[in-house]
């Protein structure tokens, strides 16, 4: 089964950037978009190079419209990542979500959630890609299943 997310990051200003993430799993797929800073984005690589993961800062990545990150009336991504069992494995849960307006029916926001599993080697590689994007230097940083 194909399984992956995708993070671009198109300009907004010197110090945030719009990012477009992207996620299949089979055949469930979904896109949102979202406003973050280029710091908060870096924050996110950094915790993906972890090994193992630390369990009290857990990668994450969030956004939508409220307050802060902790206390959103609306989230429009959600990318989290954490260990899954003894073998090494990794779980990438993402919640994707269109935005919506205060006359908008919640039944019509698109919602989509999956979960990919992969493994500590790809979080590495999808944490220097990000790097990459963050710098301008690559269009997409990309985390890919590992097929089970």
């Amino acid at each position: 089964m194909d399984a992956e997310i995708e993070i671009r990051l198109l300009p907004y200003d010197e110090w945030n950037r719009e990012v477009e993430v992207t996620a299949r799993n089979g055949s469930f797929a979904g896109a949102s978009t979202g406003y973050v800073s280029l710091d908060y984005l870096a924050s996110f690589g950094r915790r993906l190079r972890l090994y193992p993961l630390d369990p009290d800062r857990l990668p994450s990545l969030v956004t939508g419209f409220g307050t802060d990150r902790d206390h959103l009336d609306q989230t429009h991504i959600s990318l989290r990542v954490y260990p899954i069992g003894d073998r090494g494995q990794v779980g990438a849960r993402c919640e994707l979500a269109t935005h919506s307006s205060a006359d908008t029916r919640s039944d019509s926001v698109a919602r989509v959630s999956l979960e990919i599993i992969t493994a500590y080697w790809a979080l590495a590689e999808f944490a220097d890609e990000l790097s990459s994007v963050i710098t301008g230097h690559s269009d997409v940083a990309r985390l890919v299943g590992d097929g089970t």
